[in-house]
């Protein structure tokens, strides 16, 4: 023990000087790696500082004085810049964060289109904005970079809350600003989409962590009237996307109770393509003191210059056989087809599909279940080529790129509506084809384009490509009876809604040639007497759905229904209920790269078809149990009323039997031994016995 003491001591002492001076070394160096782990960060967050001070102090220099279109002066951008904004044409002249700069670049967003140059001085400003432009101009990012400017200036986190909320008309806009907010904002805030047909309980999870909320008026509403601990007091920034078309849809009652649930200081952006008398109410109810942007009141025209524009006169019966005629001509374009009721739209997809047009077709409306329009929808968006048949649903906001052709087989209700349709194509300096099909009474609604600043040219179909289809679909009728069944669903669909356009001077179904737009349907009385018969067996349980019921679609968050509403007022056929639902729980996808840049959509796992097949089982399995106990409750209750016959024909109707065991041999014991009754004079005799008298 001595001699491992000393030699323990011995090292001590010998290895001190060297050994002192490593851990000195090292603990230098541990030192240096803990300011080389945190210097960095200290750095960089004075770098951010920097740049947040920076960005303040340009901003305040910077800003347009009120009611200065920066397109149309020349203010300076400040003491220490030469450019002015008429000559700015790229996002990074502008006082903007570098990390947006990078994500911008990096999604090709680096030339500012009119309506941005234009908006983007006053937003980051903090002003309220009108902005007029019309449709492709490029307004999403007129309001998105400003909110995400204002969220890193004012260093926003996750614990701050709710900074902002987008209102959309359509749940297909309101995703593709969330796919746009998401590329540009990268990993510095947390975003969520919430559209209707959706779970609300998942939605409500999330909602109170989230900056941004991205939604359609009914689903916001919903949730601010039902939704606990739902917070809007930090909100700093309203923008309202598509606004004519909110009010269009019947949602200013929508609008002003969600109003009444915000705070009253904050920044509002409206953008609008049109300036409508209640998109002038909205203005006042909601702006203070707002700056009106508009860049196209010196413009010549309402519509693109890069948009070449024509319409044909065609009689009721060759419109449908000009279309087929015209996409088998261009079936290698990218073409999208408006039409004015959902019946339709099923009626040429399914009829165009069997006929084998040529084409790739795909459809959207606005009862098709959410799954299948974004598949639709993200399908076509992807492809170079295809046709696509839909209805106004698909008319305003979506950007889909590559669109050659918007051909619009109905007449549009106004000019809005057509200048809406047509933006679908020509968007930001591209070029893009337009052809109106009318009928001879609807001449007049030439004239009000013209006046609206809408050039078109007139021409003739090709009568010498133009193929006669009637008698294809009357043969196609009488191997699937259903096309003549959607035929006949389109004609009335299509006369019903004639009846309630304002629009009168254009819209006149009394005037309508039903006769021969049936013919060219291939609705031949002669040649489909067969199909009668089993048009009628099959058919004959539908019911008439007369009228929609709107609250009730509003109060579930479904806002697209009510694009169709003249539409869905229309006999509705109603095919016979089927119990299969599922109670399979909605899939929350998250993209979450940081801890702060989430972005959370919802998505449904099945159909709501799949979606009551569970449901139904369950029940079926509980009434099986149910039905086995209430049997074997019954067998037990004949069984007591059975012996309780027989325990009082041999005179035993008081005593209570335990159990069947108990009950059967007591009936055996008492059906082998039974008691005698005692007479009168023996009870009392054998009473006397026990007392005293005898």
């Amino acid at each position: 023990m001595e001699q491992k003491q000393k030699k323990h001591t011995h090292f001590k002492k010998a290895k001190k000087p060297s050994g002192t001076q490593t851990t000195t070394n090292k603990t230098k160096k541990r030192e240096n790696k803990k300011l080389f782990s945190v210097k960095p960060k200290i750095l960089e967050r004075q770098k951010i500082e920097e740049e947040i001070n920076e960005l303040n102090s340009r901003i305040r220099k910077e800003t347009p004085a009120r009611g200065v279109n920066p397109l149309l002066s020349e203010s300076k951008i400040g003491e220490d810049y030469s450019i002015s904004y008429p000559d700015a044409k790229r996002f990074d002249q502008f006082p903007i964060s570098k990390a947006t700069i990078q994500l911008l670049n990096k999604n090709r967003f680096i030339t500012m289109t009119p309506i941005q140059r234009a908006a983007i001085p006053h937003a980051l400003a903090g002003r309220d904005i009108i902005g007029a432009a019309r449709t492709g101009s490029g307004k999403t990012l007129a309001f998105l970079i400003p909110l995400i400017e204002f969220m890193y200036r004012s260093r926003w986190t996750e614990l701050d809350g709710l900074c902002a909320i987008i209102l959309s008309p359509t749940r297909e806009l309101a995703q593709q600003i969330f796919d746009v907010f998401a590329s540009i904002a990268g990993e510095r805030f947390t975003a969520a989409l919430i559209t209707g047909g959706k779970d609300t309980k998942e939605e409500a999870k999330v909602i109170r962590l989230m900056n941004v909320l991205i939604c359609t008026p009914g689903r916001l509403l919903y949730h601010l009237d039902n939704t606990p601990h739902f917070n809007t007091t930090p909100l700093r920034m309203l923008i309202l996307d598509e606004a004519d078309r909110i009010l269009d849809m019947g949602f200013k009652k929508d609008l002003t109770a969600i109003l009444e649930h915000l705070p009253k200081q904050r920044q509002t952006m409206l953008f609008s393509a049109t300036q409508t008398k209640s998109v002038q109410d909205l203005i006042r109810l909601s702006l203070r003191h707002p700056e009106y942007i508009s860049v196209d009141e010196k413009a010549q025209h309402a519509t693109p210059e890069t948009l070449n524009q024509t319409y044909m006169l065609l009689g009721d019966g060759d419109k449908i056989n000009v279309l087929f005629s015209f996409i088998r001509t261009h079936t290698n374009s990218k073409m999208i087809v408006f039409f004015q009721t959902t019946k339709e739209v099923r009626f040429f997809f399914e009829t165009f599909k069997k006929l084998r047009v040529g084409a790739v077709l795909y459809l959207l409306y606005g009862r098709q279940s959410q799954n299948s329009r974004n598949e639709q929808l993200s399908t076509f968006t992807k492809e170079k080529r295809g046709i696509l048949f839909c209805t106004d649903i698909a008319s305003r906001g979506l950007d889909i790129q590559g669109v050659d052709w918007i051909v619009q087989y109905d007449c549009p209700e106004d000019t809005a509506q057509y200048i809406h349709r047509v933006g679908r194509t020509a968007r930001i300096n591209h070029n893009g084809q337009a052809l109106l099909l009318l009928t001879h009474n609807e001449e007049a609604f030439i004239e009000q384009l013209e006046k609206a600043k809408v050039p078109l040219n007139r021409v003739e179909p090709n009568i010498a490509r133009m193929k006669n289809i009637a008698n294809d679909i009357t043969e196609l009728m009488i191997e699937v009876p259903i096309i003549k069944h959607y035929a006949e669903k389109s004609i009335d669909a299509y006369i019903y809604s004639l009846t309630k356009m304002h629009n009168k001077s254009v819209f006149d179904s009394a005037k309508v040639d039903e006769k021969a737009m049936r013919q060219s349907y291939g609705l031949f009385a002669d040649k489909l007497e067969e199909t009668n018969k089993e048009d009628h067996i099959k058919f004959e349980e539908e019911d008439d759905d007369d009228v929609v019921e709107e609250a009730a679609t509003k109060a579930e968050g479904d806002d697209d229904d009510l694009l169709e509403k003249a539409d869905e007022q229309i006999i509705e056929e109603v095919k016979p209920k089927q119990f299969d639902i599922s109670l399979k729980p909605k899939r929350l996808t998250k993209k979450a790269i940081h801890s702060v840049g989430t972005y959370i959509k919802f998505e449904d796992s099945d159909t709501e078809q799949d979606n009551q097949n569970d449901l139904v089982e369950k029940m079926e399995e509980e009434m099986r149990v149910a039905d086995i106990e209430d049997k074997e409750t019954a067998k037990k209750e004949l069984k007591i009323k059975r012996m309780k016959k027989q325990s009082a024909l041999t005179g035993f109707a008081d005593v209570e039997i335990a159990d069947d065991r108990k009950r059967k041999s007591s009936l055996t014991e008492s059906m082998k031994e039974p008691k005698t009754k005692k007479t009168a004079e023996e009870m009392l005799q054998e009473k006397l016995k026990g007392s005293s008298l005898l």
